[in-house]
């Protein structure tokens, strides 16, 4: 059971979160794990990508649609992807030492 949420979860929940965010709200989304994980490929991209802005089409009242895109550097996503590990790990610590598990 454990699994198929996470599975869900990464899947399906933080990418529409993600996108939610980015697109709607344009806020950059240091707190999700998705946007931690996106080193991995990243760091393989020569030069590393940088934020970029790209203004398209026209939207409400003949304003331009401006979009960020961003991309986490490799210490903040070293960072988001630790902070996650502890997190989780201390929550996992807890949930076992409880009577139940025992």
């Amino acid at each position: 059971m454990s699994i198929l949420v996470a599975a869900i979860l990464f899947l399906f929940a933080f990418t529409l979160i993600d996108e939610l965010i980015v697109r709607f709200v344009q806020i950059e989304p240091w707190f999700l794990i998705n946007y931690g994980a996106q080193i991995i490929g990243n760091v393989l991209t020569s030069p590393y990508p940088l934020h970029q802005t790209t203004t398209t089409g026209i939207g409400f009242r003949d304003q331009p649609v401006t979009t960020t895109t961003f991309y986490a550097t490799i210490p903040e996503g070293l960072a988001i992807m630790g902070i996650y590990f502890a997190i989780t790990a201390v929550l996992g610590l807890i949930l076992f030492e409880r009577k139940e598990f025992n």
